[in-house]
């Protein structure tokens, strides 16, 4: 009988903590980041034939006919992406400059508490702080990181491309070395965030849910606030 009244429950609604046009920033830069670093494993370094032979490299090499074609299709995407983030910014500037200055505007020392609080629940398996539909000073030290990181990996991106597409001599020789680094950097932190994500605090959502950014009321309401999660949504 409690299974048969379970099924015949009408669906819970479910609360949706973003707008379609964030939703789909944040989908537009996980794509673009993905295929960006897809296709950047499969750069070959020169004179290294144990990398040449590795698989990724050898099946994207193929799929794209060759390595130059690989490397225009690499600099094309990542110079569309950034470029489009630029024109969103100034497109909508007052929502672009909130973001920034919410995250930006943290002091280091809380930040750094909070952060080791919570990844010490975390690991304790006692689940994330509550923060009630707000950035947390932690979350605020991800986004501090991730665009920074992004921002680095662009702007260095951007100095090895010109080179190719005959807009510069040459690039600085730390470009590369910059450009490496601030991507394993950012994808460093959004892995682990990812899996807090996923490990913790999506559990039990569908995957739907999990991609259009809602949860059911209940836990809306449990977990964030109803209020503070409307608030958050009309942001």
């Amino acid at each position: 009988m409690v299974a048969l009244r379970e099924m015949l429950r009408p669906p819970e609604p479910v609360m949706r903590r973003h707008g379609i046009l964030a939703l789909a920033i944040h989908w537009l830069n996980a794509g673009c980041v993905m295929f960006l670093l897809a296709t950047g494993l499969a750069l070959t370094p020169s004179g290294i034939p144990e990398y040449e032979l590795a698989a990724w490299p050898r099946f994207l090499h193929r799929l794209f006919a060759s390595g130059e074609a690989l490397l225009l299709t690499h600099i094309l995407a990542g110079l569309t992406w950034s470029m489009t983030m630029l024109l969103l910014a100034a497109l909508r500037p007052r929502p672009a400059m909130r973001f920034l200055v919410t995250v930006f505007t943290v002091p280091p020392k809380a930040a750094l508490k909070w952060a080791v609080r919570d990844n010490l629940r975390f690991l304790r398996g006692r689940g994330p702080s509550e923060h009630r539909g707000r950035y947390t000073p932690g979350q605020r030290m991800y986004a501090q990181a991730v665009t920074i990181g992004l921002t680095c990996a662009a702007m260095s991106g951007a100095l090895l491309a010109l080179p190719r597409l005959g807009l510069m001599p040459a690039a600085p020789l730390w470009a590369l070395p910059v450009h490496d680094l601030s991507v394993a950097f950012a994808l460093g932190c959004v892995a682990f965030h990812a899996s807090k994500k996923i490990l913790l605090e999506n559990r039990g959502v569908p995957f739907l849910d999990f991609l259009l950014g809602g949860m059911p009321r209940s836990r809306a309401v449990r977990r964030h606030g109803l209020r503070d999660f409307d608030r958050e949504r009309k942001a």
